[in-house]
């Protein structure tokens, strides 16, 4: 039984046109930035020629969205800051907002090299690792599954269903268990990050580190914080970034149709937002409110992690962005991102950027 009307938490459909107006609170360098985005969302057609398939009016909507739900003060001047380093450039401004879509919204949005949705429970040992050359992010992956599992009491933090594995083990372990004799829902429960990871086959842990640096950097910026340092995260594979959900809802966070809102003033409280309603009325209670028995040796996931997500999630359903990431030849987004890596290279916007984020080398 549900204690909300889900139709209350459902977001407004996109694409949608940037609003006529910029938030009162803009300062005037932002009100700037945004009436820029707005000129490029109102082209009919780019003046110059240049590779890509995105448009005008997704280039600019992109640009507008991420000054409008930056989750800090701090990432609105930084979206500032690089959108008036384009100046008039149109060139300029569609490969800000390309960047954008390529190393921020297909960050968050499901694309393979994904967290797999079975995997071996057994504890990876040692002398198999040496044997099987299993790499250390891998192992420090399984661990923080473990114990994300037990600090969710093995369910689904939204939905509350049960993990159908630990039910089943129950039925070896605890036959008496209250949980095999009452009515308590259950299936497979997965645990999933919020920052997911793409890794490459074949891949050192050095060499996926450079990989991830783009994308650090861009987070970082638009959220004020280095999300390995500032957050004590040694790399994505760490409890702050994962969370316990069922297969159904897994899918609608990893696709960004569905976020969290942290609720003011009650921490670890969030609001559930979705654009399909179906996936609001298998969650019970809304908001929901996230506890652990020791935030030191089992901590939550993280509100700033999921304040970035879910202003991706609306960058992308908003602008059109999630669309573009969809439709772009996988080439011409990986061409995009992988010039990120080299700071200073054929990525021109990182060459402006301040040094405070370490080299990845």
């Amino acid at each position: 039984m549900l204690n909300y009307d889900p139709l209350q938490f459902v977001l407004p459909r996109g694409p949608a046109s940037l609003p006529a107006n910029a938030p009162e609170n803009f300062t005037a360098q932002q009100h700037t930035a945004y009436v820029g985005a707005q000129t490029v969302e109102s082209l009919s057609q780019w003046s110059a020629v240049s590779a890509g398939s995105m448009k005008p009016q997704v280039a600019g909507r992109i640009l507008g969205y991420m000054l409008l739900e930056a989750p800090t003060a701090e990432g609105r001047d930084n979206v500032t800051f690089e959108i008036a380093s384009c100046g008039e450039d149109e060139t300029r401004l569609k490969q800000l907002a390309q960047l954008y879509a390529a190393v921020y919204i297909r960050t968050f949005k499901a694309n393979e090299g994904r967290t797999p949705i079975h995997m071996d429970e057994t504890s990876p040992d040692s002398s198999d690792n040496e044997e099987k050359d299993v790499p250390l992010s891998e192992e420090r992956h399984w661990e923080a599954r473990q114990n994300t599992s037990k600090r969710d009491l093995h369910q689904c933090i939204l939905s509350r269903w049960h993990d159908l594995r630990y039910m089943c083990d129950l039925l070896h372990t605890e036959p008496e268990h209250p949980l095999l004799h009452g009515p308590v829902p259950c299936g497979p429960v997965e645990e999933a990050r919020i920052i997911p990871i793409e890794r490459k086959a074949n891949i050192a842990d050095n060499q996926q580190a450079k990989l991830e640096y783009p994308m650090r950097t861009i987070l970082s910026r638009f959220g004020k914080t280095d999300i390995f340092e500032d957050l004590n995260v040694g790399d994505l594979n760490h409890m702050s970034n994962m969370m316990s959900l069922n297969c159904s809802i897994h899918q609608f966070f990893d696709a960004l149709y569905m976020c969290l809102v942290a609720v003011e003033g009650q921490p670890n409280t969030y609001r559930i937002e979705a654009f399909v309603p179906g996936v609001l009325f298998t969650i019970p209670e809304n908001p929901v409110t996230f506890t652990t028995s020791d935030e030191t040796i089992l901590p939550l996931p993280s509100p700033v992690l999921l304040a970035l997500h879910r202003a991706c999630v609306r960058v992308a359903h908003f602008s059109g962005g999630g669309q573009y990431v969809d439709g772009a030849e996988k080439l011409e987004l990986e061409t995009l991102y992988f010039s990120a890596v080299s700071v200073g290279g054929t990525s021109w916007v990182y060459t402006s950027l301040p040094s405070f984020l370490p080299d990845p080398s």
